[in-house]
């Protein structure tokens, strides 16, 4: 059972991916928000609840963790960092589409948790006196905070006006550890709209406009799935795709590219990828194809898993005319037809590939 679920296909195959967020995982988010709105309004010893580590739970770490996301929802076509680090191959990482749905995941566990967050402080603000107050050995005054403050509310400054922090409550909530001193029970609470307003902006407002994003790229990912036909599998996103093969004497002419192959066995590779750099593979590959090609022959090792890079290089030909692709695995002695022939004829059919015969 899903509580969300958005369905899309992945350039360029047809395999039905989707974004499932359980009922289970939604109630944990949920509850993980009210839990942080407990742990933040807690007390300290002088009685006060700084409102300096609130802003930066409840409304600071949230932007900063939506401007980072930007940066791969906008972009997302290098390898995640965790793939490239110390220039270690892994046998698999998540291609695009994949990358862009688990961050749409994530993205809308922190918006479950940010309304628990929400519900917390409104049930602590009806059921509880809460009382604010703000200390810094940095600040030697209130006019550094109040100018910030003022500065944070300018998204609200016009709809929501009695959310801007004043003078006088930023001068009446300033404690000090040694030095306690009484403040008006009225004053004490007036952060709280400001808190408020912080959490819809700073928090909700980017998570919610990141999660759009996401959803449009996924869209548009969905959008460019070919439909291949002639030679070529006929890829439906509807349907499992199903795998076609073909005769390798019809394909004896058509250029040869081999992808991690130490000892490729093919003299006129056109090109051989797959044991270099991604981005020197890619650039490799991008010189090849301003000449004009129609049919290309994938050459694997099958006993490496497909990855998702392969993938992308099979979408770049196709989106650049080449659509008549085929793919031929090279078997060694360690080759389980159960795991790695089946691996890679499922790869072929979900990237509208031509199946050729084994090379041994």
């Amino acid at each position: 059972m899903s509580l969300f679920r958005w369905p899309f296909a992945t350039a360029p195959s047809a395999v039905a991916l989707s974004i499932r967020l359980t009922p289970l995982t939604a109630l944990a988010a949920f509850v993980l928000g009210i839990v942080m709105a407990a742990a933040g309004l807690a007390y300290s010893a002088e009685g006060r609840i700084n409102v300096i580590y609130v802003w930066l739970l409840w409304a600071g770490l949230p932007l900063l963790g939506s401007l980072l996301a930007v940066i791969p929802a906008l972009t997302g076509r290098r390898r995640p960092w965790l793939f490239r680090w110390r220039q270690q191959h892994a046998q698999w990482h998540p291609s695009l589409a994949e990358r862009l749905s688990m961050a749409l995941l994530l993205q809308v566990w922190w918006l479950i948790a940010a309304l628990g967050l929400l519900c917390g402080f409104g049930f602590l603000l009806l059921f509880s006196d809460l009382a604010f107050g703000w200390r810094s050995t940095l600040l030697q005054g209130p006019e550094p905070l109040y100018h910030l403050a003022r500065g944070l509310a300018l998204p609200w400054r016009e709809l929501w006006p009695a959310a801007l922090p004043s003078m006088e409550l930023v001068e009446a909530t300033r404690f000090y550890r040694i030095q306690p001193a009484p403040v008006d029970p009225q004053l004490a609470g007036g952060w709280w709209s400001f808190l408020l307003a912080s959490m819809l902006v700073y928090n909700l407002l980017p998570r919610s406009l990141l999660a759009g994003i996401l959803i449009l790229r996924l869209q548009l990912l969905k959008r460019k799935v070919p439909v291949v036909s002639g030679s070529t599998a006929v890829v439906d996103r509807g349907a499992e795709p199903v795998l076609q093969a073909r005769s390798l004497q019809d394909w004896q002419q058509v250029p040869v590219i081999t992808w991690e192959l130490a000892d490729a066995g093919v003299e006129a590779a056109a090109l051989r990828l797959g044991n270099n750099d991604w981005q020197r593979d890619e650039q490799q590959f991008r010189d090849w194809l301003k000449s004009p090609q129609e049919h290309l022959v994938w050459q694997v090792n099958a006993e490496r898993s497909p990855v998702a890079e392969l993938a992308d290089l099979i979408t770049m030909a196709r989106s650049d005319g080449i659509r008549h692709q085929a793919l031929r695995v090279v078997s060694g002695p360690q080759t389980d037809p159960q795991r790695h022939i089946a691996s890679w004829q499922m790869f072929a059919a979900r990237q509208g590939l031509v199946w050729l015969e084994q090379v041994s």
